[in-house]
């Protein structure tokens, strides 16, 4: 077979395929559905960062309000809620909370020798 005729019929498929309805219906059901799951991650984020906004903004005040911190608290608070919270781009009203959070005092948690050492650390952090 002559590769003329081979290069003809892959072309002559090519553009049919183009052509079709059918080929752009599938192509325009696939763009549908990849932006249905992107607004539906998009909006579980939002959520997600919400509820974050709301138990961070809780428990800051509580903490602020008592005038104390205590190092498991601390670090709750810090590695499992701000931090993540900041990952997603949450808003400077938590970083203004924790600008607060950083002057309280950090009592340790009772009977923790550790802890004493590691609250030492952190106030000498926090005051570099």
């Amino acid at each position: 077979m002559d590769s003329s005729i081979i290069v003809e019929y892959t072309l002559t498929a090519l553009v049919t395929l183009a052509a079709s309805s059918g080929f752009w219906a599938y192509i325009e059901f696939r763009q549908r559905s990849n932006k249905s799951v992107n607004v539906h991650t998009k909006t579980q984020t939002a959520l997600l960062i919400g509820l974050a906004h709301d138990r961070i903004v809780f428990l800051a005040m509580r903490y602020i309000d008592r005038g104390y911190i205590t190092f498991d608290e601390y670090e709750n608070l810090m590695g499992c809620l701000i931090k993540p919270y900041r990952t997603l781009h949450g808003n400077g009203f938590v970083d203004r909370l924790v600008k607060e959070i950083n002057t309280l005092t950090i009592k340790p948690n009772q009977s923790i020798k550790v802890q004493r050492t590691l609250v030492k650390e952190i106030q000498n952090v926090k005051n570099d």
